[in-house]
C-alpha cells in the first residue's frame, strides 16, 4: 500500500473508533473491568503467595519485575503487602482469597466479554454456565501466566546452579545474555498468546485469526507504551498523596489498571473494525 492508502486506513480506523467509543460504552466498561481486577488482585496476591510458599519457589525475580516495570509508588505498595503477607498460611486463608479472587476476576473477564461483544454488534446467546466457565478460564490463565512469570526464572535458575555446582562447566556472559533473552521472549510470547485467545474466543461470533492480529498488536504495543507513560510522566506530575493520602498508592493503581482496560477493549474494537471492514469489501 502506499504512504497516501495508509495514511486514509488511518484516518479511517480514527474516525471508526471516535464514533464507537460513546457509542459502546468504552470507558465504562473499561472502569468496571478496573474495578472487579483491583477487587480480585490482593486476594490473588494472598493465594498465589500461599501457594508459592509450599512450592519452595523464589519469586525474587517477580520483584524484581514489579521495581523495574510498574511504576514506583505501586510497585511499593505491592512489594509492602507481600512482605506483610509472606508468613500467612493455612488452608482457610487459602480458600477464601481463592475464592474471592476467582468471583471478583471472573466479574472483570465478564465485563470485558461484553464490551467485546458489543464491539462486534452481537448480544450473549451461548448457555450461561458457558459464559461463566469461560471467565473462570480465563481467569485461571491469567494465574498461570503470573505463575510461569516466576518459576520460568527460577528453572533457568536451577539449571545454570546445576551446570556451576555438578558440571563444573563455566558459562560465558554470551549465554548468560542468550538465556536471559529467551527467558523474556518465553513471557512475552506467553503474554501474546493470552491478547490472541481472548479477541479469539471471547466475542459470540466467529472471527478469523487474520481479523484480531491488528488489535492484538495494539494491546500489546499499547500496554507497553501506556505503562511507560505512566511510569515516567504520570507518577512523576501527579502527587496523589495531596488528594488521597493514605491511599494514594491504591487509587493510582487503579487509574494504571483502567488505562490498560481501556487499551485491551479498544483493540477488541480495531479487530471489529477490521473484521466489518474485510466483510464489506468483499
Amino acid at each position: 500500500m502506499s504512504i497516501k492508502a495508509n495514511e486514509r486506513m488511518l484516518g479511517y480506523y480514527i474516525r471508526r473508533i471516535g464514533e464507537r467509543y460513546k457509542a459502546h460504552h468504552i470507558t465504562a466498561f473499561a472502569g468496571q473491568m478496573a474495578y472487579f481486577f483491583v477487587l480480585s488482585f490482593f486476594p490473588l496476591l494472598i493465594f498465589l503467595i500461599s501457594v508459592i510458599s509450599k512450592l519452595n519457589i523464589n519469586y525474587d525475580f517477580a520483584l524484581d519485575i514489579l521495581q523495574r516495570y510498574i511504576p514506583s509508588n505501586i510497585s511499593k505498595m505491592i512489594t509492602d503487602f507481600i512482605g506483610q503477607t509472606i508468613m500467612t498460611e493455612g488452608l482457610t486463608v487459602l480458600s477464601i482469597s481463592g475464592i474471592t479472587m476467582l468471583y471478583s476476576a471472573s466479574r472483570a473477564i465478564s465485563a470485558l466479554q461484553r464490551s467485546i461483544n458489543m464491539s462486534y454488534d452481537v448480544s450473549e446467546t451461548r448457555n450461561f454456565i458457558l459464559v461463566k466457565l469461560m471467565g473462570m478460564f480465563y481467569t485461571l490463565m491469567f494465574i498461570l501466566i503470573i505463575v510461569l512469570s516466576l518459576l520460568v526464572p527460577s528453572v533457568f535458575q536451577g539449571i545454570y546452579d546445576f551446570i556451576n555446582s555438578y558440571i563444573k562447566f563455566s558459562i560465558d556472559d554470551y549465554w548468560l545474555d542468550f538465556a536471559h533473552l529467551l527467558r523474556n521472549l518465553l513471557l512475552f510470547i506467553s503474554f501474546i498468546f493470552v491478547f490472541l485467545s481472548i479477541y479469539l474466543f471471547l466475542p459470540n461470533k466467529k472471527v478469523h485469526l487474520s481479523e484480531i492480529l491488528p488489535g492484538a498488536g495494539f494491546a500489546v504495543i499499547g500496554s507497553l507504551a501506556t505503562n511507560y507513560i505512566f511510569t515516567r510522566i504520570v507518577t512523576k506530575l501527579t502527587d496523589y498523596s495531596i488528594v488521597y493520602g493514605s491511599l494514594s498508592a491504591i487509587v493510582a493503581f487503579m487509574v494504571w489498571v483502567y488505562f490498560m482496560a481501556l487499551i485491551i477493549i479498544l483493540g477488541a474494537e480495531i479487530n471489529a473494525i477490521t473484521s466489518n471492514f474485510k466483510h464489506d469489501n468483499r
